[in-house]
């Protein structure tokens, strides 16, 4: 199997088959990440591709799940990813789902007749770095969209059967946009109500603009007490069916799981007990981060 530099996906595809149809980000301009910075960005070849399916169907007597790598792999036009799913059904027939990144600007480059025809092709579960639903902050995150666009191309992707996870940066917005980026989110997931919500905590990387910024005093980040209690609020403005919330992200100070509604008191206990039971020291500091933002001493 081919893979290109560091290989990122969800902790819920842990299971997945991993095939990369893509190397890097096809945005890669996002100003808190720098995950694919030293990867170009490329397209597989469909020959690679289908070598790499081969090699797995000799490894793997069944393959339920297919998570396509890399960064935005949802950004390939049409045909490719047409012409991937008909191969992947070809050699693992038995395949129920082909997931993979995708951005609000990858789902809103496909037409109706597109989408469909990819979720009948098994395409689902796609992961969406939606990020916050407040515009201010999604310009300053460096995402290329509004929370209206978002809104309308989510809702489309839904319409056509798709369930997906949206992913949203806590501390996101800094401590000028922290009320407003989780008051603002809640509203936009209350109304797309999607399969599934990740939450990561900001992290500043050295080498991406976002920590530039914030070295030169123009974005002050929030301190881990900030962070949590932004979290709280989103979670106590979250009014969702059946959604399943994961803040099980290692940059997550209080790690969280469970459905919403139905365990919406049980995730802001836990919550509360977990900011009480922290240091004060901690909770009023920016703790330093190590891989993937864990805190460390």
């Amino acid at each position: 199997m081919k893979y290109t530099g560091t290989t990122y996906r969800p902790p819920y595809e842990a299971d997945s088959l991993l095939l990369q149809v893509t190397q890097g980000c096809s945005h890669n301009s996002c100003s808190f990440c720098t995950m694919y910075r030293d990867v170009p960005f490329a397209v597989e070849e469909l020959a690679q591709v289908e070598h790499d399916l081969l090699e797995a169907r000799t490894v793997y007597r069944t393959v339920k799940r297919i998570f396509l790598l890399n960064g935005d792999a949802f950004s390939l036009g049409f045909s490719r990813l047409e012409a991937i799913g008909k191969k992947i059904i070809e050699i693992f027939p038995e395949v129920e789902t082909i997931a993979s990144y995708a951005s609000i600007e990858s789902i809103a480059r496909k037409t109706d007749e597109e989408l469909q025809e990819l979720r009948r092709l098994r395409f689902n579960g796609m992961n969406v770095g939606l990020e916050s639903g407040h515009a201010e902050t999604l310009a300053l995150l460096g995402k290329n969209y509004t929370p209206e666009k978002a809104e309308r191309e989510l809702l489309r992707l839904k319409s056509f059967g798709y369930e997906f996870c949206l992913n949203i940066i806590v501390g996101g917005g800094g401590t000028k946009y922290s009320e407003a980026h989780a008051a603002a989110t809640a509203k936009l997931v209350n109304r797309i109500q999607p399969w599934m919500i990740f939450l990561a905590t900001l992290f500043l990387t050295e080498g991406s603009p976002l920590y530039d910024k914030a070295q030169a005093d123009g974005f002050e980040e929030n301190t881990a007490g900030d962070n949590l209690r932004e979290e709280e609020r989103l979670l106590t403005t979250l009014e969702l069916e059946h959604t399943f919330l994961l803040g099980m992200h290692t940059s997550n100070a209080v790690p969280l799981a469970g459905y919403l509604s139905d365990d919406k008191e049980r995730l802001l206990t836990a919550l509360a007990r977990g900011i009480a039971a922290l240091d004060e020291d901690f909770l009023a500091a920016r703790p330093k981060r190590g891989f993937e933002g864990r805190y460390v001493s």
